[in-house]
């Protein structure tokens, strides 16, 4: 069975700091006070559970059996092609993750909107990493496979920012391979959607500007396969909104994870 949890991360882009381009900054000694978590407990995940959940309530990060890999990947915004390197334990153990967000913090960034929310909150990951973690890493440039996500043949059929939900897409109570329903957002946005599904890197090439109202939802197929998904996936992006994925070959910047020990105790 395949099962995919629908989830839009907002692209980040990282830059490092002059004396040293290949750096991340979490992972640097820098005089400029990193974003952090009040307080945080990692624990080896129990044995035998093989639920995965990231989220947490109002005012707290968590995330359950969750490898370190993973949470790389969710710090800084990439797909799991992106993230290699390290030892042999950081895309095999597991951890339980429990963080507090500082009250004055959460005041702030409390009121925006889930996105916004977590464009925030990943800079305070990324320094739990670095600090419990020891985890350094590097940019590293690298030919990958990446999916292009291009306008099809008839054209793109996205609706203005702005417009009224289209209710008819979503069945109320049904389940979807994949679903998104978002206000005022770039097709980059959805390019980043979409390399959650397939953990390979999709780069926006539309060459579409401005912000849409985009409403994509694909039907769990009756095998529900990953041969199966994708391709139901594939014949959403073209007849709900006029847009297809090509195979392509490019240089990505990548990240190597260069050092990481066992988390520090809480």
């Amino acid at each position: 069975m395949h099962t995919i949890l629908p989830a839009l991360l907002l692209a980040c882009l990282l830059q490092a700091p002059a004396n040293d381009p290949h750096q991340f900054p979490a992972t640097q000694n820098t005089t400029t006070p990193r974003p952090e978590f009040e307080v945080a407990t990692i624990k080896p995940h129990p044995l035998g559970d093989r639920t995965i959940s990231l989220g947490g309530d109002a005012g707290r990060y968590a995330a359950k059996n969750v490898t370190l890999k993973l949470l790389v990947e969710q710090a800084y915004d990439v797909p799991s092609d992106q993230v290699s390197g390290g030892p042999d334990w950081t895309g095999t153990q597991s951890f339980d993750i429990e963080a507090k967000i500082l009250d004055d913090t959460w005041e702030k960034i409390g009121k925006l909107g889930y996105h916004l929310q977590q464009q925030a909150i990943r800079p305070m990951l990324q320094s739990l990493l670095a600090d419990r973690f020891r985890l350094v890493l590097r940019k590293e440039p690298r030919e990958l496979r990446v999916y292009a996500l291009v306008v099809a043949k008839g054209g793109p059929r996205l609706r203005p920012a702005g417009s009224p939900r289209l209710a008819e897409r979503f069945t109320r109570g049904a389940f979807y391979a994949m679903a998104l329903d978002q206000d005022n957002i770039p097709v980059a946005e959805l390019a980043d959607f979409l390399q959650g599904h397939f953990k390979r890197t999709v780069l926006d090439q539309t060459g579409l500007e401005g912000n849409y109202r985009i409403a994509f939802a694909v039907p769990i197929p009756p095998e529900n396969s990953d041969i199966d998904v994708d391709s139901a996936v594939f014949q959403a992006l073209d007849d709900q909104l006029g847009l297809k994925l090509e195979s392509r070959k490019a240089i990505v910047d990548t990240i190597v994870v260069e050092h990481a020990d066992q988390p520090s105790d809480n």
